[in-house]
């Protein structure tokens, strides 16, 4: 039987408490990444509550039939690191992705981990040519609906920033 909340469409007090006690963890409108199954890889992304999906600059890519399925075959040029490093990954998905400038592209979708803040998340990424962009990574909301606050008056907010490492440069600050 239902209760006198439920009847006028409001949420059962123990499922509105839970959203409510949601921790997020805020990110300010830059920050560093990591790329665990890509080597470890450290990237500066610009924070993207507009974007639906993360994106990645890609050098070069190539499709690959590997065990009877897609992969990708793809060089990522670290910013310390004059020589791109190559990766693989299986190919989830082709998606047609529209710019903010309307520009519509046909886009290579991989899965994959990313740390962002300390936590640890698996996400859908496209593969694409930024190299026209200030930022290697786009964080898009399919990442920042896993508990995350955008502060974007506020950039580097992350702990990957504060041990004092300039992750483009390698030098202390």
């Amino acid at each position: 039987m239902r209760n006198e909340n439920q009847a006028r469409g409001e949420q059962p007090e123990r499922a509105r408490k839970k959203t409510s006690e949601r921790k997020k963890t805020v990110v300010g409108w830059k920050e560093v990444v990591r790329l665990p199954d890509f080597g470890d890889l450290t990237v500066h992304a610009k924070i993207d509550s507009g974007a639906r999906t993360c994106a990645l600059h890609v050098e070069t890519m190539k499709i690959l039939e590997k065990e009877n399925r897609r992969w990708v075959e793809f060089s990522i040029l670290p910013a310390r690191d004059p020589a791109a490093r190559l990766f693989q990954a299986p190919v989830v998905d082709k998606r047609t992705v529209k710019s903010s400038s309307g520009h519509a592209e046909e886009r290579v979708v991989v899965k994959t981990p990313i740390r962002l803040a300390g936590h640890r998340n698996t996400v859908e990424i496209t593969l694409t040519n930024r190299d026209s962009m200030e930022f290697p990574m786009l964080i898009g909301r399919n990442l920042l609906r896993r508990g995350f606050l955008v502060d974007s008056s506020h950039a580097y907010l992350s702990a990957a920033d504060k041990r004092g490492e300039n992750v483009s440069t390698g030098e202390k600050q």
